[in-house]
């Protein structure tokens, strides 16, 4: 199979296969709301895109992996058999690494703490529901200063069981 390359880092075949290293730089919060895998192009011309699956189950943030593209749907990756992404490098910038592994347990830990507030909200009785429509007109009321002074009174009492 002879390889031609088309631009930097980019490599075609006679197969009509692309190539091109990306870095994963981590789990980010996608367009649906749902948790997905981010990677970089290694030459930084293009913007981050993700995968809602790993291109491997144990790939570090940092990795550079090469991926390969059918020519004819550029958007899609091979996944497995012969063109599946392989590991071939490590990034070089530790402190670049450094923030990605930060922003990858930040964004992670907001998807699992939206994930809980949506189950729970969704086993909520309608009471609450119409209970905090009522709460939510008289607080319509109040100006900033007492919202601000009433919600405390408001969560104690609702926490604290009082009546």
């Amino acid at each position: 199979m002879a390889e031609v390359s088309i631009g930097d880092g980019a490599v075609a075949s006679s197969e009509t296969v692309l190539k091109e290293r990306v870095v994963y730089v981590g789990r980010r919060v996608g367009s649906s709301g749902k948790i997905a895998h981010w990677y970089m192009p290694v030459r930084r011309e293009e913007s981050l895109y993700g995968s809602l699956k790993k291109y491997s189950r144990d790939q570090a943030i940092g990795a550079v992996f090469e991926i390969s593209r059918p020519a004819d749907q550029p958007a899609s990756t091979y996944v497995a058999g012969e063109h599946a992404p392989r590991v071939v490098d490590v990034w070089s910038d530790e402190a670049e690494i450094a923030e990605w592994r930060v922003l990858d347990r930040a964004e992670y830990q907001q998807s699992v703490v939206v994930a809980r507030v949506r189950r729970g909200l969704r086993e909520m009785p309608d009471e609450f529901d119409d209970a905090l429509r009522v709460l939510t007109r008289h607080f319509a009321k109040l100006n900033h200063s007492q919202r601000a002074a009433l919600l405390p009174l408001v969560q104690a009492r609702i926490l604290g069981g009082g009546n």
